[in-house]
């Protein structure tokens, strides 16, 4: 799970990233410019945003990704959790559900390495 904070630090961290992956660097920095630095730009200080959320196929349904959320929810107990989800992952979408989080925005997004948008949603809890 990697999470990020509106905390002005997302700058160094692609610096540190782009030295020792130059073949990824070109999607990579588009990615970041086109999609992080706005979204970090709409989450105030209140909120943590989980980037990625998912546990290996082999171990679905047991309960980890639940608690992931509820770890998440006692490091940051004054904070709202922010996240995105492709809009067709419908089981995704069901989990969040139950977890009390709502859906705030629909809008274009990236996926894994994919170039083109995909349609996805924000959820806040």
């Amino acid at each position: 799970m990697l999470y990020f904070e509106n905390d002005g630090k997302l700058p160094e961290t692609i610096d540190l990233y782009l030295p020792g992956n130059r073949e990824q660097a070109e999607d990579f920095n588009s990615v970041i410019h086109n999609y992080f630095m706005p979204l970090l730009s709409k989450i105030d200080e209140n909120c943590v945003y989980v980037n990625n959320l998912c546990v290996d196929i082999n171990n679905r349904r047991c309960g980890i990704a639940k608690q992931l959320i509820c770890n998440l929810t006692q490091l940051f107990p004054d904070k709202k959790i922010v996240l995105d989800c492709l809009e067709d992952n419908t089981k995704a979408m069901q989990f969040y559900k139950k977890l009390n989080f709502v859906i705030t925005e629909h809008f274009r997004g990236y996926s894994g390495n994919q170039k083109e948008k995909v349609d996805c949603v924000r959820f806040k809890r």
